[in-house]
């Protein structure tokens, strides 16, 4: 490659750099649970009313006190930085992300939510003991899985025919979150991969233990 041409691919390689940076960042599984979760309460539910109530609920467990846990932790030191970059760094957070799950599938199944949710809550206890196991002598990407899990656990509920731009859009967004965690250095393709490939395989496996598949 001659000078000018290596400038040039710098030149492209600083200019998408914020890109990735800003998708890694706000693509963070631990935001889009939200709005995932709040559209298949609503679905799930038999009113408005009733979706809020369960998306409230599920959120306790799956966003507020994980965001707090893991806000307190950077806050004291003892995780390096948001993402959790340094796997030995990541058992802890790990474990007590189960419990939250573990308290919130038990809390869902007593309260008689719907069955969608309480299998979308099974699926989210289910993929962090997957990540735990994997995260004790590897460093797969949370990210994608995370991701990936949402992605299909929408698809599988809308249901939505291969010709609407759902699930393309979902793929596309799974796969920019990958690549961002490729292109910063973060994760190799191949843990890219086996997130995004774990994160799809819970999800079909705990829905269709349920039946709703």
């Amino acid at each position: 490659m001659g000078i000018e041409e290596e400038g040039t691919a710098r030149g492209m390689e600083g200019a998408l750099r914020p890109f990735f940076q800003a998708a890694s960042r706000l693509l963070n599984p631990i935001y889009l649970t939200p709005p995932a979760i709040l559209a298949i309460s609503l679905k799930a539910s038999p009113d408005a009313i009733a979706g809020l109530k369960w998306f409230l609920l599920y959120a306790l467990f799956s966003t507020v006190l994980p965001i707090t846990d893991l806000y307190t932790r950077l806050r004291t030191g003892r995780i390096s930085d948001w993402h959790i970059s340094t796997r030995e760094e990541r058992i802890v957070p790990l474990l007590f992300g189960l419990l939250y799950a573990s308290a919130g599938t038990l809390t869902m199944l007593l309260a008689g939510a719907p069955r969608a949710l309480s299998a979308c809550m099974v699926t989210g206890l289910a993929t962090g003991l997957t990540a735990l196991l994997v995260t004790l002598g590897w460093k797969i990407s949370l990210h994608t899985m995370g991701n990936a899990l949402l992605c299909t656990l929408v698809v599988v509920v809308f249901r939505p025919g291969w010709l609407s731009p759902l699930p393309w859009l979902l793929f596309l967004l799974v796969a920019v979150t990958g690549t961002s965690r490729v292109y910063l250095k973060q994760h190799t393709a191949w843990q890219v991969l086996a997130g995004g490939s774990t994160g799809i395989a819970v999800a079909l496996a705990v829905f269709a233990a349920f039946g709703l598949l």
